[in-house]
């Protein structure tokens, strides 16, 4: 199509952006920048692309007007009297581009933790998709499930991520790069639900794309040898799981990125403080540590202090634990970030609990379930508390962890009957949940409280329970 066969009338939004573009001076490719080709823009002004909200706010930046005046040109779609009934269909082609700027502007808002705005973006991107959903390829509905999917998982919200990312999958194109990224998310998904085996399966097939040479990114290489070091490590494969980390750290030597070696680094940590390998563990923990507090990464510091002191409580190593706790209270001084006081106030209680000290174990105990249930409570809608830089933490899990560390405390206190509600309660908002190994945590920890107590009958109901809940780590279909 060239000039003659169709040009926007002036007062459209086409007529008008071409009207402001000659007027300072700016070719189409100028205007369009690195996101927008010159048939992109060339399409706007002929009125056979539909430019979204967002790009209308970036176009109105580069031609010196407020967005505003753009969005109002927009409602009114007026057309001059003169003008042809009808503008040109659509020019799919360069109405892709428009999709996939939404889509890596998405998983930029994403990636920075931006919710609101993310969600505005994603809100919009399903009206313009669905608005031509029988025109579209494939790509763009797997991109739109996908950046739905992965806005719920950034929330800590994995099984309402879930749907969409399996969505993503259906549509991606088989044995592309589309397809890895997508099976990479699902197997996160899994891990986060307390199903390592099936989110193993998932890295296992992104590993296989990798060795195709299908998925090139070597970013996206280290992603997947993090989640496979991830996953073996939750199934108990110690060796294959520092194997994958190992690798990890490999890529890294390549790639400037601190904040993954630091997490891989407590990978490892993990991993060898399961094989007993202590000194190891540390060695690697205070290595994490050190970069996250170079990085000024207060929350990631935070958690490490915690998950340290937690090690060390486990071996009743009380006087080591007890500075690192305090090291990430310093750290937390300021920072709203409700799942990490909660899981700080829980460290406390058990420390205090194990100390003897059981009152103020309670005390500690109090703070921990309160911060929790605001947590929780936010959970049950989109509103949820996650920091740019905080690990995810699921909401029901932290709850339910505050709620039997409480239970534990009471019992001691000698205040079975609420004990015992604690308990049951804490069951309660696991059991209808993929936290299979914390309901199994809490249950048979019950069934241990209740058969102490001679009530056999109700013990063996939580031991079955328990047994039931027990995660069946296997690598099976998803």
């Amino acid at each position: 199509m060239d000039d003659s066969q169709w040009i926007e009338p002036p007062n459209t939004l086409g007529g008008t952006i071409r009207r402001l573009r000659e007027e300072r001076g700016l070719t189409r490719e100028e205007l369009g920048g690195v996101e927008f080709s010159p048939r992109y823009i060339r399409g706007i002004e002929e009125g056979t692309v539909r430019p979204s909200h967002r790009v209308l706010e970036l176009l109105a930046h580069r031609l010196h007007v407020p967005p505003e005046e753009l969005l109002a040109v927009q409602a009114t779609r007026l057309h001059a009297p003169e003008a042809v009934a009808e503008p040109p269909v659509l020019d799919m082609e360069a109405q892709m581009e428009e999709f996939e700027y939404l889509f890596k502007y998405g998983k930029m808002l994403i990636r920075t933790n931006q919710v609101e705005e993310a969600w505005r973006l994603v809100d919009e991107y399903e009206q313009e998709v669905s608005s031509q959903a029988d025109r579209l390829p494939r790509r763009v509905s797997y991109q739109f499930n996908f950046l739905r999917g992965r806005l719920y998982l950034q929330m800590a919200q994995p099984t309402l991520a879930r749907p969409y990312i399996e969505e993503a999958l259906r549509f991606a194109e088989p044995e592309s790069e589309d397809e890895a990224r997508v099976r990479n998310m699902l197997g996160v998904i899994h891990y986060e639900l307390d199903e390592p085996g099936q989110a193993l399966a998932q890295h296992l097939k992104c590993l296989d794309l990798i060795l195709m040479g299908v998925a090139k990114d070597r970013h996206f290489h280290l992603s997947v040898y993090q989640n496979l070091g991830n996953a073996y490590w939750a199934l108990n494969k110690l060796p294959q799981a520092i194997d994958a980390y190992k690798k990890a750290l490999d890529l890294l030597r390549d790639l400037n990125e601190v904040q993954n070696e630091a997490d891989v680094l407590w990978g490892l940590t993990l991993a060898y403080d399961k094989m007993g390998d202590w000194e190891r563990a540390m060695w690697h923990g205070m290595r994490a540590l050190d970069i996250y507090r170079e990085q000024g990464n207060k929350a990631r510091a935070a958690a490490t202090y915690i998950n340290l002191a937690e090690m060390l409580v486990k071996r009743s190593r009380y006087e080591d634990a007890a500075p690192l706790l305090q090291s990430a209270e310093e750290m937390l001084e300021g920072e709203v970030n409700q799942g990490l006081w909660s899981a700080l106030y829980r460290q406390k209680a058990e420390l205090a609990r194990h100390l003897g000290r059981i009152e103020q174990a309670a005390d500690y105990a109090t703070q921990s379930v309160e911060l929790a249930s605001a947590l929780y409570a936010a959970a049950q809608t989109k509103d949820v508390p996650v920091g740019t830089d905080q690990p995810w933490v699921i909401p029901a899990r932290a709850y339910a962890e505050a709620l039997h560390t409480m239970a534990l405390i009471e019992k001691e206190r000698g205040n079975a009957e609420l004990a015992d509600r604690l308990f049951r309660q804490a069951i309660q908002i696991t059991k209808n949940t993929s936290l299979r190994e914390t309901l199994y945590n809490i249950s048979s920890s019950y069934a241990d409280m209740l058969r102490a107590s001679g009530q056999v009958e109700q013990a063996v109901e939580y031991y079955r329970m328990a047994a039931e809940s027990r995660p069946r780590y296997t690598i099976g279909k998803s």
